[in-house]
């Protein structure tokens, strides 16, 4: 009996414990209109539509590409640990309380700012997730520095103009961003008269100008000396490792993403939220839009004169087996002779290259 009556006082208190804090809603929103620059505000509101007093701990990641205000992210270590800021809140019965994130960014285009977390002792409550978008300066300026080009800012950037993105319109004009060929407007008859035509780029390649002057990878990796390899100031233990097989393989310096900027021939190793460099080649907040699982990615950036190679993966072992190929790029000659390669594989023994 006194067995029975214990196990029914357990189903009541897990009951019980399901019932507690079960009125408690999270609701995230965000300043309907975003300018670069200008601080706004991501507000979080708590309900508490129970009838007694709550306390716990909302917690908030911090999104590489927003500078916050009044608050000091904690930065976690370890893979996929992204910063975050935690903030103590009470909320009386029947009632509800804001709290107000307030941030300002340089980038422009949409983005995605995840579920906060609510803690209350061992239950743990999830806002919705928010985008917005950060709309770009209308002042008939195309301010590239900004994020601005034809895809954020029509208005201020037309097609075929010098503004980092390559827009593959015909309209005419050969968009300077973008490899010769790859424009419809590229003449492709041009290449071999010994004259620097628009579009066409000056490399080391004599009078001749054709898919092959413009580096490929495997060009890039012919001479890499003036390169650096650039890795994550919080970058996972394989990115490190990642880093040393490049560093042995090619003889160059690693630094830290803080340490450089696109003005540098570099070999980028990790995606957008662990190194700053990959963001801005990438020009994305989402962690992985770029990859399937179980991919990687090795591709040639051009930023004036100075090439980046990015090195990355959908998570930290596909990064590795895309840092292998990279090292071992003389198996994949031809799979190398691109622009953009994808690669996959199970283990580092298992490096497969598509093109």
């Amino acid at each position: 009996m006194k067995i029975k009556n214990l196990l029914i006082w357990m189903m009541c208190i897990i009951v019980l414990s399901q019932i507690v804090f079960a009125n408690v809603i999270l609701e995230k929103t965000v300043s309907d209109t975003v300018q670069p620059n200008e601080w706004f505000s991501i507000d979080v509101r708590i309900t508490n539509d129970n009838s007694y007093q709550i306390t716990g701990t909302l917690y908030e990641s911090q999104l590489s590409f927003l500078e916050y205000r009044d608050y000091e992210p904690f930065v976690q270590t370890g893979w996929y640990k992204p910063p975050y800021i935690s903030v103590d809140k009470t909320v009386d019965a029947n009632s509800y309380t804001d709290v107000s994130f307030v941030v300002k960014t340089d980038a422009i285009g949409n983005f995605l700012t995840p579920n906060s977390t609510f803690n209350v002792n061992s239950k743990t409550y999830f806002s919705n997730s928010v985008e917005f978008s950060v709309l770009c300066n209308q002042n008939n300026v195309c301010e590239k520095d900004l994020g601005e080009d034809y895809e954020t800012c029509s208005h201020d950037c037309s097609t075929g103009s010098s503004d980092g993105e390559c827009d593959m319109i015909k309209d005419g004009k050969v968009d300077p961003d973008c490899l010769p060929g790859y424009d419809p407007d590229f003449v492709t008859d041009s290449c071999s008269n010994g004259v620097l035509d628009e579009g066409e780029l000056d490399v080391d390649c004599g009078s001749v100008c054709d898919s092959r002057c413009f580096s490929l990878i495997s060009d890039i990796l012919e001479d890499v000396d003036d390169f650096k390899i650039v890795i994550g100031s919080e970058a996972a233990a394989e990115d490190n490792i990642a880093a040393i097989d490049l560093a042995g393989k090619f003889k160059i310096e690693t630094v830290e993403d803080f340490e450089v900027d696109l003005n540098q021939n570099l070999i980028v190793l990790g995606g957008p939220c662990v190194n700053t460099v990959a963001f801005d080649l990438m020009d994305s907040a989402y962690c992985t839009e770029e990859f399937a699982d179980g991919e990687g990615s090795v591709k040639l950036f051009k930023n004036g004169e100075y090439y980046q190679l990015l090195v990355a993966g959908y998570n930290a072992l596909d990064t590795r087996i895309a840092a292998r190929s990279v090292v071992m790029h003389e198996e994949f000659e031809e799979e190398f002779n691109v622009n953009s390669l994808v690669t996959h594989g199970s283990s580092l023994d298992d490096v497969n290259v598509v093109i």
